[in-house]
């Protein structure tokens, strides 16, 4: 017994896993949950009043300056317009 426990035994090989060695890409992604707020709130007004038409953008949509946010109605400033330049 004196033996073994000085080492006189011999050991059993360990068995090792091993693989090569490569050099790849590696792709780094994350998921969040979170909320997002503008910059700047813009409030957008008209100086013209009346039903609106038509509008050909949606909430949220990029628009550039120029660009037709929305359609109003011109029959009734049009019918006033010619009703105030008859008189």
């Amino acid at each position: 017994m004196l033996l073994a426990a000085c080492g006189a035994g011999k050991n059993k090989p360990l068995a090792v896993q091993t693989d090569t060695v490569a050099r790849r890409d590696v792709i780094v992604s994350a998921d969040a949950n979170g909320a997002i707020e503008p910059i700047v709130i813009v409030e957008v007004r008209s100086k013209a009043s009346g039903m609106v038409m038509n509008m050909p953008v949606e909430t949220g949509t990029f628009v550039k300056p120029g660009d037709l946010l929305v359609q109003v109605d011109t029959q009734t400033v049009q019918k006033q317009f010619e009703q105030a330049a008859a008189d």
